[in-house]
């Protein structure tokens, strides 16, 4: 009598012929219960679902909503009319089983679904190109916008500036700006002694005497001396220009006077214009930490210079050499050989 032993049935594997199938295994699986290994056949056979009429494709999620493994044969059922290949994502245990799906006659394009829902194209969207339409009317270019700032918004600040400074006679602005209370505005702390020259108001300068800068030799031609009738100058170039921005009002005024080239509106706001002027005020500070070292050098100089002019129009008198010390008086002794008489 023949019969057939399973003992372990492996499950069913259709595209493997007859003869090459290895024990175990079956290439039709028929009314045996599919969740055990034994050769266990079902006692009928069970619905688990219903499919509409036509259904060429079939296929089921194995995980819910939730990414919990279904335990009811009854839910996660696909059913479709379309030929249709499902294709499980390959990263294992997956929470949203991503499945990928084609379409069996190619008319659609691939695309990919999960157990929570998502069903999208598969690949990268084509890139969206923007249509160009013809709008009329006024442009402003780069270029135009380049040489607007150059010939008109650049010349308006410089007048805005100027407007701002404390005097506005060209003469007054150069002497004043430069000395004030008989002060350096910027520059040397102090004139120490020296006087600002009214034709050339940047220098300063030491007034002599002829006869006495003869005198102590401050005609040398090196050092640059100038004559004025019966007087000798020793000129020093320290007193620096310095545009002080001393009506900030004047100045807020005049640049919120500067048009938008495209509309004709008022081109910075207020914020950005006491932005400007707190920043045209900060630069031109004559006191500002940034310039502090500078002006301490040329104080240094100046004052040094100064002194130099002093040390030669009254040197040092000759000092009479100390008296040296009187010699202490020697001891005077006889030498005792202790002889006797």
């Amino acid at each position: 009598m023949s019969f057939i032993d399973v003992t372990n049935f492996g499950g069913e594997i259709p595209r493997v012929s007859a003869r090459a199938l290895p024990a175990g295994t079956a290439q039709i699986n028929s009314n045996l219960l599919a969740t055990a290994t034994e050769f266990r056949p079902l006692q009928s056979d069970s619905v688990v679902g219903s499919a509409q009429a036509g259904a060429k494709t079939l296929y089921r999620l194995s995980k819910d909503s939730t990414g919990v493994v279904r335990t009811l044969d009854t839910a996660g059922w696909i059913a479709e009319t379309a030929d249709k290949s499902y294709v499980k994502g390959q990263i294992n245990d997956d929470g949203t089983e991503r499945t990928y799906v084609t379409f069996n006659d190619g008319t659609q394009k691939p695309r990919a679904i999960d157990a929570l829902g998502a069903d999208r194209l598969m690949g990268v969207p084509s890139p969206f190109y923007a249509t160009a339409v013809l709008v009329e009317g006024e442009s402003f270019t780069s270029t135009e916008a380049t040489a607007w700032a150059d010939g008109t918004l650049v010349p308006a600040l410089h007048e805005a500036f100027l407007a701002s400074l404390p005097v506005t006679t060209l003469a007054g602005n150069q002497i004043s700006s430069r000395v004030s209370g008989g002060l350096p505005v910027a520059g040397a702390y102090s004139m120490y002694g020296m006087t600002q020259n009214a034709a050339s108001p940047w220098l300063a300068e030491r007034v002599l005497p002829l006869d006495t800068a003869k005198a102590a030799g401050l005609n040398d031609p090196t050092i640059g001396p100038q004559l004025t009738g019966s007087t000798l100058s020793i000129p020093v170039l320290c007193l620096p220009y310095w545009g002080k921005v001393a009506a900030t009002a004047t100045l807020s005024t005049a640049i919120r006077l500067i048009e938008n080239p495209r509309d004709g509106s008022q081109l910075f706001t207020d914020p950005q214009i006491a932005a400007i002027v707190a920043g045209l005020v900060a630069h031109f500070d004559p006191d500002d930490a940034s310039v502090k070292t500078l002006r301490t050098a040329l104080d240094a100089q100046v004052k040094a210079i100064n002194s130099a002019i002093d040390f030669v129009l009254s040197p040092p008198t000759s000092v009479t050499a100390p008296v040296a010390p009187v010699k202490p008086n020697v001891p005077e002794y006889d030498y005792d050989f202790g002889g006797g008489n």
